[in-house]
């Protein structure tokens, strides 16, 4: 299972220049007052683990992640996006403006394995190029500059071509295909859920789905989804909806908001036909909850908190590796708090929280778990954002004011000035 390690930050917005963060495999929780920049860096780690920097192209950045997928294979990247072309000048629309910055975007990426040993990517003024252990690949398509995912994935293909001994494929090349966007504090995922909605700083984009049905016989059916659980996509594939048809959708949501059941209704909004195959987009959804005594309610019914709660455990069912999640105690009960931790499981989280009932929830059974566990976020003396690990000593502190048994989590982060 793919994991972030660290984040190394040349310069990005407003952070201290050589800032590095790194991460635990499991829960890691930023802390810090309003303005120190949590969103943005929760932004910057959905960017780093989807290995696509594309919203910050027009602003300039460098950083280096490393990525690791728990099956031998680690991925370790440099990436720096200059400005070209000095900012326009003259009011918007005027004659005399000059045209707006340009950015050009290069980017190292090197892959390692034991099988494999070291496959580089460096794409510079748009062109990729390869190297495995010292030695060029030939030329890489034009696709390999999508993203440093792309790039790596396409050159690893040319190497499985070449070679039967390069391993299986690395787990992160799912990223692609799993992206972790951010859970805002807000309803924005809620929107994306119903295929509503614009995506910012990495929240999940409208949810669609592309079907494309052979005829019968030939082969199975294919289809691509963006934000959309593969439980909701599989029960396209298995028969087409008829218009209006709503389908049960298993979500623990509906169960900690004690309804009998969830419903999904996925809106047909293209078809078309070539070469006997059937091309259907979708691209609007409905969701309703049935009440114990049968009653139906659409969930634009709910409340704030019920939204939230609803489109967060659809969220999970949609991103099975990592979880990147903006105030998520914001609107939940004290017991949907602990619901949605617990929900967790196995994922690697990013989260922040204001509220205290989080925090409080937190599992911290050593000194050097509480080193991992937790990120500060505050301002340096030039009002920068300065982003950093818990020392060594300030998890052994808590750790000790923790094991008396008196305080919680929140009263000792607070009392040592930690959040």
């Amino acid at each position: 299972m793919s994991k972030l390690r660290w984040l190394e930050i040349t310069s990005f917005r407003n952070v201290v220049p050589g800032t590095r963060i790194e991460f635990s495999d499991g829960m890691n929780v930023l802390l810090g007052k309003n303005g120190t920049g949590k969103t943005n860096l929760l932004h910057l780690i959905s960017m780093a683990i989807r290995a696509d920097f594309s919203d910050a192209r027009a602003e300039p950045f460098e950083i280096g992640l490393k990525l690791e997928d728990g099956g031998g294979w680690d991925l370790q990247v440099r990436l720096k996006n200059i400005r070209l072309l000095a900012p326009g000048v003259g009011s918007p629309g005027s004659e005399n403006q000059a045209p707006g910055p340009t950015f050009d975007l290069s980017s190292n990426a090197v892959l390692r394995s034991e099988e494999l040993g070291v496959l580089e990517v460096a794409v510079e003024e748009g062109v990729a190029k390869a190297t495995l252990n010292g030695t060029a690949l030939e030329g890489l398509p034009r696709w390999a500059t999508r993203s440093v995912l792309d790039g790596v994935m396409c050159a690893w293909l040319e190497v499985r071509d070449l070679s039967n001994n390069v391993g299986g494929a690395p787990a992160f090349f799912t990223l692609t295909l799993e992206p972790a966007f951010r859970f805002d504090e807000r309803l924005l995922a809620f929107e994306a859920m119903h295929g509503r909605g614009e995506s910012s700083l990495s929240s999940p984009p409208g949810a669609s789905l592309r079907v494309t049905r052979w005829p019968s016989g030939e082969a199975s059916t294919a289809w691509q989804d963006r934000f959309l659980p593969p439980v909701l996509a599989m029960s396209c594939l298995d028969s087409a909806p008829l218009p209006g048809e709503a389908r049960e959708y298993e979500c623990q949501a509906g169960v900690l908001m004690g309804l009998e059941k969830v419903v999904w209704i996925p809106r047909l909004e293209e078809k078309s036909q070539k070469e006997g195959r059937v091309h259907e987009l979708y691209s609007a959804f409905d969701f309703g909850c049935v009440t114990p005594a049968g009653g139906y309610l659409s969930d634009e019914k709910l409340s704030f908190g019920e939204k939230r709660l609803l489109a967060f455990f659809y969220y999970l069912d949609a991103n099975p590796n990592f979880v990147i999640a903006d105030e998520l105690a914001n609107g939940l009960h004290y017991d949907w708090i602990e619901a949605a931790l617990d929900a967790l499981g196995h994922r690697q989280s990013f989260l922040t929280s204001q509220n205290s009932l989080l925090l409080d929830f937190l599992p911290v059974s050593s000194a050097e778990e509480a080193s991992r566990l937790f990120i500060r976020c505050e301002h340096s003396e030039e009002r920068k954002w300065r982003w950093s690990n818990f020392t060594e000593k300030e998890g052994q502190e808590f750790y000790r004011d923790l094991s008396v048994g008196v305080e919680h989590v929140s009263q000792i982060l607070r009392t040592r000035g930690l959040w």
